[in-house]
């Protein structure tokens, strides 16, 4: 009953977030359709068009990690150097919604034995999870660090409207979400590939506003030498 309680929920939320971008494909679509020249798909309307098609491939990929974890290939790398290439990636986004994006990186490399990918994927689903939810303006802050003992630490910060209080620790429960669009996954993935490197992820709402995601991974163990990437 549990398996198909699960199947049932998978399948409810594949459908209700494949079903939004489809609805809007067909409906312009079949404007083209019913005024040629008039409705055609250029201009604004093809640029909706390739929004929709990008929201689809996303929401796939995501139910795909979901389903299919991929396998941890832990090695030595620079996570501040994986850090600042993630936030160049989305510093596009942040211009977009005129966010400020305020990144506190040591200057010397953090060591992390850790799959590289995996933990890339970790930071920018926290990054992009905080530029939705401050929306247009706000600030979102991103430290890393090594504590007294070894452990990184990672930490997103967010101006936004903070995590509910009904939420609690379900914020990382999957098909759960605060986003009116969305899978809901992000943050359960999150939570999987820190989990499986043996470290923490705890979410809390900031004194002046606004959540901040903490992220803690094991230091390198004893046999864990080799080139840093």
């Amino acid at each position: 009953r549990e398996q198909l309680a699960a199947v049932g929920q998978l399948a409810a939320g594949i459908a209700h977030e494949l079903r939004n971008p489809l609805t809007a494909m067909k409906l312009m679509a079949q404007a083209a359709a019913r005024r040629p020249g008039e409705a055609d798909l250029r201009g604004r309307n093809l640029a909706v068009l390739t929004e929709e098609i990008d929201r689809l491939e996303r929401t796939i990929q995501a139910f795909l990690d979901f389903a299919r974890p991929p396998r941890t290939d832990a090695r030595p790398f620079a996570a501040d150097a994986v850090v600042r290439e993630t936030l160049h990636l989305t510093a596009a986004r942040a211009e977009t919604q005129r966010t400020r994006v305020a990144p506190d990186v040591p200057g010397e490399a953090v060591v992390l034995v850790a799959d590289p990918v995996q933990f890339r994927q970790l930071v920018l689903n926290l990054v992009l999870n905080a530029l939705d939810a401050v929306g247009r303006g706000g600030a979102v802050d991103v430290r890393l660090s090594a504590d007294p003992a070894g452990w990184v630490v990672l930490e997103v910060a967010d101006t936004g409207p903070g995590i509910p209080a009904a939420l609690g620790d379900r914020i990382f429960d999957p098909f759960v979400s605060t986003k009116e669009t969305g899978t809901g996954l992000g943050l359960s993935i999150c939570k999987r590939a820190a989990e499986a490197h043996g470290g923490t992820i705890g979410a809390a709402n900031r004194p002046g506003g606004g959540a901040v995601f903490t992220v803690r991974l094991p230091p390198p163990g004893p046999r864990s030498g080799g080139p840093v990437e």
